[in-house]
C-alpha cells in the first residue's frame, strides 16, 4: 500500500481517534476500567460525576453512573449475613447430629447397679493395643447375675467372647449430649453410617445445583435463592423428627438440595451490582466475615442446645426469613436483560439512584436501552448452546476439565481437613472453631494480594465430597496418618495444576465460547503477573509514526479496513514465491509479522498455517474496543514493515 498524502485539517482528529489508548513507549493502556477520577484532574476536589469516555455497551458500563459501591450496595453486602449463615450450617450442621463419643462399650443390663469402670471390668475385654484400654465393639458372654452373687469383679478367663448384643453406652465426655449416632448406635458395624449419611447429603447438593440453577435460568435468581432456603427450611425441621437411618437420610438428602445455592444465589447477585474495583473485595470478604462466623458458632450452638433434635430444630427455623427476600432484595438485572425484561432491570437501577444519591444521564441510558436490544437481536439470530459446547473445543475442553480436577483437590482437601479434627485426640469442639477460623485470614489474604497478584476463579463442581468421606474413613482404617497424607498430595497436585490455567489478572473475561477458546492464547506456562515478561522492542523504523516524511503521512487503517492491510500482507508475502530466494523472504515477512504481533514462530511448515490463521482472527472487527485499536498499531508495524521490503527489492 502506497502512502497517501493527508491534509492538515484531517491530520489531528485522524491521529487521535486511532492512538488514544495506544503509548507508543510502553505499548497498550487498557481502558475497559477507568479511574473514579481522571489523572488529570485534582482528586481532592474531583466531585463530578463520571465523564462519559465510551459508548455503553452493557451492565457493567452503568455502574459507575449509580455508584460501585454506593449505599445500596452496601445494604445488599449487609443481607448476605443470613445467607452465609445458612450455607455454613447447611454444610457443617451434620457433623454435631452424627458425632459419635470415642470411649464406648458394650451395655449390659444385668451390671446397672455397678459404676461404668465396675462394668468395664468385669464384662468388657481389655485390649492393650490401640488408644483404649478395653474392647468397644465385644463382650464376655457369661451370666452376670450369677457372677455377681459370687462376689466376682473380674471376668473368667473361660468366658467366651461374643458382639454386643444390647446396644451400648457412652462416656460423654467429649461429647456432652445425644446425637442420633449414639441414640441409633451407629459404631462398630455401624460406624459408617455417619459418613454415608454426609455422602448422601451431597448426592442432593448435586441434584440441588441442577435443579435450582435450572430455575435460576428459567425464572430468575429470587425465586430460586427463595426456593433453595425453603427447602432447607422444611427438610432441616423435618430432620428432628427422624427415628431411623434412612429417614435421616432422606431428609438430609433434601437439605443437600440447598447446598450451595442457600447462599451462591445470593452471593452472585450482589457481585452482579458491584462494581470491578469492589468485586475482590465483596467476594471474599463475605465469605471471611459472615461464613466464617456462622460456621465457627456452630459447634457452641449444638453445646448450647444439648440434645440434636433441639440442635436440628434451632440452627433450621431461621431459613424461614428468606421468603422476605422478594422484598428487600432486587431481581438481578443481568437476568431480567437477558430475558427481555429491560423496562423492570431500569425501574431497579432507578432505585439505585435513589439510594445511592447518583444519577444516570439520559443519553447513557438511551445507548445502554438500544445496545440491550441489539444485542438481544444478535442472540436471537444465533444458535442456543448447551454445556457440552464448552467440550467441543481444544482450549476451552482442557481449562474445563482443569476445573474440574481442581475444585475436586479444594473440595477434597477442605472437607478432609475440617472433618478430621475429630481423630486429632483434641476438643472438637473447640478444635473445629479454630478450624473454620482460619477461613477469615485466609480470604483476607487473598482480598489484599488478589488483584495485584494473580487470580484464576474456578466453578465450583461439587461431585466428589460423598464418595471422599467413604475413602476418607478406609485410608483411616488403614493408618491415622494415611489421610493427612492424602490430603497434603492432593493440595500440592491442586495447586500445580493451577499453573495450567490461563491468567486473568488485568484481563477482560470472555463473554462468549469464543471469546473463551481465544482467553490465553498467547500466554506461556511461565508467565507471571509479579514477573511479566520483557516486550521485544522493534526497530524505530518498525513503530507507527504518523509522519514519514515532511509532507507525506502514511494513513492509519481506519474502521472496517482490516480486509484491505490483511490482503496486502498476503499479496506481498505470496508474491515473493515467484522471485530469486521468494521462499526465504517469505518466511522472512512471515516470521516478522508474528514477531510484532507477540506471536512465537512455530517453524516448518506450520509457519504458514500460523501465519494464515492470525491474519483471520479479528476480520469482522469494528475496532470500537481498545483491543482492536492495539491491533491496527500491529497492523500498521507489519504494512511499513512490507513497504520497506518491497522498497529493498
Amino acid at each position: 500500500m502506497a502512502p497517501q498524502e493527508r491534509t492538515t485539517c484531517c491530520e489531528d482528529s485522524r491521529q487521535e481517534d486511532n492512538l488514544a489508548n495506544i503509548d507508543l513507549n510502553n505499548g497498550f493502556i487498557n481502558k475497559a476500567f477507568t479511574n473514579d477520577v481522571s489523572d488529570n484532574v485534582n482528586t481532592k476536589n474531583h466531585t463530578e460525576e463520571p465523564k462519559q469516555t465510551k459508548k455503553v455497551k452493557d451492565f457493567d458500563d452503568l455502574l459507575p453512573y449509580i455508584g460501585e459501591f454506593g449505599w445500596y450496595q452496601k445494604i445488599l453486602f449487609l443481607l448476605m449475613i443470613p445467607f452465609a449463615f445458612f450455607v455454613s450450617i447447611v454444610y457443617f450442621s451434620q457433623i454435631f447430629m452424627t458425632i459419635v463419643p470415642e470411649q464406648h462399650w458394650c451395655w449390659i443390663p444385668e451390671l446397672a447397679n455397678l459404676t461404668a469402670e465396675e462394668r468395664r471390668a468385669l464384662a468388657i475385654p481389655a485390649k492393650s493395643d490401640g488408644p483404649f484400654t478395653h474392647d468397644r465393639c465385644n463382650m464376655y458372654s457369661a451370666d452376670f447375675s450369677l457372677a455377681l452373687e459370687q462376689g466376682r469383679t473380674t471376668p473368667d478367663d473361660e468366658w467366651k467372647i461374643i458382639p454386643c448384643s444390647h446396644g451400648w453406652e457412652y462416656n460423654r465426655s467429649d461429647v456432652p449430649y445425644e446425637t442420633i449416632a449414639s441414640q441409633l448406635d451407629w459404631v462398630c458395624d455401624k460406624d459408617n453410617y455417619a459418613a454415608t449419611a454426609q455422602a448422601i447429603f451431597f448426592c442432593g447438593a448435586i441434584v440441588g445445583g441442577l435443579v435450582f440453577g435450572w430455575i435460576a435460568d428459567k425464572y430468575g435468581r429470587i425465586p430460586a435463592l427463595v426456593g433453595t432456603n425453603l427447602v432447607g427450611f422444611a427438610a432441616g425441621v423435618a430432620t428432628a423428627f427422624c427415628n431411623t437411618f434412612w429417614t435421616f437420610t432422606l431428609c438430609r438428602f433434601l437439605v443437600g438440595l440447598a447446598f450451595d445455592n442457600c447462599f451462591t444465589m445470593m452471593y452472585i447477585l450482589v457481585l452482579e451490582y458491584v462494581g470491578p474495583k469492589w468485586r475482590t473485595f465483596v467476594a471474599n470478604m463475605s465469605i471471611a466475615i459472615f461464613f466464617t462466623l456462622g460456621a465457627s458458632l456452630l459447634p457452641w450452638v449444638a453445646l448450647w442446645a444439648g440434645d440434636w433434635r433441639r440442635y436440628a430444630l434451632f440452627i433450621s427455623a431461621p431459613f424461614i426469613i428468606a421468603a422476605a427476600t422478594p422484598w428487600v432484595v432486587p431481581e438481578s438485572a443481568r437476568w431480567l436483560l437477558s430475558q427481555g425484561k429491560i423496562d423492570k432491570a431500569l425501574v431497579i437501577m432507578k432505585k439505585f439512584e435513589r439510594v445511592n444519591k447518583t444519577k444516570i444521564p439520559d443519553k447513557v441510558l438511551n445507548e445502554f436501552t438500544e445496545a440491550t436490544q441489539q444485542a438481544i437481536k444478535d442472540s436471537e439470530a444465533h444458535k442456543s448452546y448447551s454445556v457440552l459446547d464448552i467440550f467441543k473445543t481444544p482450549r476451552l475442553r482442557k481449562n474445563a476439565l482443569l476445573l474440574i480436577v481442581i475444585w475436586m483437590a479444594i473440595s477434597l482437601v477442605f472437607d478432609g481437613h475440617v472433618r478430621n479434627v475429630g481423630s486429632l485426640g483434641l476438643d472438637i469442639f473447640l478444635t473445629f472453631t479454630i478450624a473454620t477460623a482460619t477461613e477469615f485470614p485466609a480470604d483476607t489474604f487473598l482480598t489484599v494480594v488478589l488483584d495485584r497478584w494473580s487470580v484464576s476463579i474456578p466453578g465450583d463442581p461439587g461431585t466428589v465430597r460423598g464418595q471422599h468421606l467413604l475413602q476418607h474413613r478406609a485410608a483411616a482404617n488403614i493408618s491415622p496418618d494415611l489421610p493427612l497424607l492424602i490430603l497434603g498430595v492432593l493440595g500440592i497436585v491442586g495447586g500445580g495444576l493451577c499453573l495450567l490455567l490461563p491468567e486473568t489478572m488485568d484481563t477482560e473475561m470472555p463473554q462468549t465460547l469464543e471469546d473463551g477458546e481465544n482467553f490465553g492464547i498467547d500466554q506461556k506456562f511461565w508467565d507471571n503477573p509479579c514477573f511479566p515478561r520483557k516486550t521485544k522492542e522493534f526497530p524505530e523504523k518498525y513503530m507507527p509514526s504518523p509522519v514519514r516524511e515532511d509532507n507525506f503521512i502514511r494513513s492509519l487503517p481506519a474502521s472496517g479496513s482490516r480486509a484491505s492491510v490483511r490482503a496486502s500482507i498476503r499479496l506481498s508475502s505470496r508474491s515473493r514465491r515467484h522471485q530469486d530466494n521468494g521462499a526465504v523472504q517469505t518466511d522472512d515477512l512471515r516470521r516478522k509479522s508474528l514477531e510484532i504481533l507477540g506471536l512465537s514462530d512455530p517453524g516448518g511448515q506450520d509457519l504458514e498455517v500460523t501465519f494464515e490463521r492470525n491474519l483471520d482472527l479479528s476480520e469482522s472487527d469494528s475496532f470500537q474496543t481498545p483491543t482492536d485499536l492495539l491491533d491496527v498499531n500491529e497492523a500498521n508495524q507489519i504494512e511499513i514493515m512490507i513497504s520497506d521490503m518491497n522498497a529493498d527489492t
